[in-house]
């Protein structure tokens, strides 16, 4: 009885008539556990326990796939939390990549790219671990110290142009990197805000870094009206603009 009070007084253990199942400190939290890891609702009753059964080895900030494979019993249990472990770990990496994006997109649009991430640095550090490429500071076309760069070029790709689009691009890329050219801006033709991730995908596909992004030498570019009318409406791809 003694145990049973003591649990109560730490939030482990709630009561009702009637009832003897644990109640959820954080309801919202449990819900959200259940429908990310297609948990059911015995496994996160098991979270809830195992939360105040590893915070007394200190806090591990583990998530509950994580916690449920941490005191598996079995291989099979491990392994059944691994697989949940990494489908969440891939999911969350995919709305990384979107949200920076679209974070990129607005402030774009806004003309306030550099105060955005200034005051938002967890979405470029957050995307550095995973060794995606950030919104650079410098998507306007120009150098860090505010002077339009010479030879820049601008070059029209599509995500289902192929080979000749990823080889046009690797083409020019050198040249920027061998400073022949100074900076490249790269176009999606046809692009919307829903093929984000697909453009980090490419993108990471044909070579580019986070490094290249950052110092502002290559800018992906979502299509748009003002870059119909740069091609003066032509949507032939790759198409390279001096």
């Amino acid at each position: 009885m003694r145990l049973l009070v003591l649990l109560m007084s730490m939030g482990f253990v709630g009561v009702t008539s009637g009832q003897t199942n644990p109640v959820f400190n954080d309801p919202e939290a449990a819900q959200l556990n259940m429908s990310q890891f297609e948990l059911t609702e015995a496994e996160a009753i098991r979270v809830e326990k195992l939360k105040a059964l590893d915070v007394s080895f200190g806090v591990s900030n583990l998530s509950a796939v994580e916690l449920l494979g941490k005191y598996s019993e079995t291989q099979v249990e491990r392994l059944k939390y691994a697989r949940k472990h990494v489908i969440a770990t891939a999911d969350n990496i995919g709305r990384s990549q979107a949200w920076a994006l679209a974070v990129y997109e607005v402030s774009q649009e806004q003309n306030m790219v550099a105060a955005v991430l200034n005051a938002n640095p967890a979405i470029r550090e957050g995307l550095a671990t995973l060794k995606m490429s950030a919104p650079g500071d410098d998507w306007s076309g120009f150098d860090r110290d505010g002077r339009a760069p010479e030879k820049k070029r601008t070059l029209f790709v599509s995500l289902s142009c192929g080979d000749a689009c990823v080889d046009s691009f690797i083409d020019q890329k050198d040249k920027v990197i061998d400073r022949t050219v100074s900076a490249l801006d790269v176009v999606f033709v046809g692009s919307t805000s829903l093929d984000q991730v697909s453009i980090f995908d490419w993108a990471k596909h044909a070579g580019v870094t986070y490094e290249a992004l950052e110092s502002g030498i290559l800018n992906l570019h979502i299509d748009n009206e003002e870059w119909v009318a740069f091609r003066n409406g032509y949507n032939d791809v790759p198409r390279l603009v001096r």
